[in-house]
């Protein structure tokens, strides 16, 4: 089976008014425990970002100008990406991702799938002494390695990773 693990930054907090500036994705089959696809994009958009989301990120203007796409483009490719999986999975994706990429796709007039999510920040039995939820400390805990916080690529792929270390319990988180 297929799962397509998605992660994005955005501008800020509010899908209502902030807008994606990348968007990674991971497609991950479960039967061989390992990526079959992997995808990410700048988004190309029209207002400076602030200083704490460039601090955060990494991200610049500059990287977004130079390398930004068309937020069409990148929501379409993903879009048909998803068809072929059977889940979407994200780390705090039925607060956030979830959000951002419905307002995303509405505004943009492009159909998406309504497979369902998996989010491993809620859905994911932890053993009770993980009281964090937060996917840098489940990275640590799970000897994931963290490399490039807050990039959405690095940080679906380190999503993937955790969820696969419970994946003789997958049929209960699903």
């Amino acid at each position: 089976m297929y799962l397509l693990g998605i992660d994005l930054e955005t501008t800020g907090l509010n899908h209502k008014v902030d807008d994606i500036i990348e968007v990674g994705y991971v497609v991950w089959d479960t039967d061989k425990r390992s990526p079959v696809q992997m995808g990410g994009s700048l988004i190309k958009i029209t207002s400076p970002l602030s200083p704490l989301i460039k601090d955060l990120t990494g991200i610049t203007d500059k990287q977004l100008s130079d390398f930004g796409r068309p937020i069409e483009l990148v929501l379409g490719e993903l879009a048909e990406v998803a068809k072929k999986c059977a889940y979407l999975v994200g780390h705090n994706a039925i607060s956030f991702d979830r959000n951002f990429l419905s307002t995303a796709f509405k505004k943009q007039s492009i159909s998406f799938s309504d497979l369902p999510w998996i989010d491993t920040r809620t859905d994911v039995d932890y053993p009770k002494e993980m009281i964090n939820r937060k996917l840098v400390y489940l990275a640590e805990k799970h000897g994931v390695l963290m490399q490039n916080a807050h990039r959405a690529t690095f940080d679906v792929m380190m999503t993937l990773l955790i969820l696969d270390k419970y994946h003789d319990k997958f049929s209960e988180i699903v």
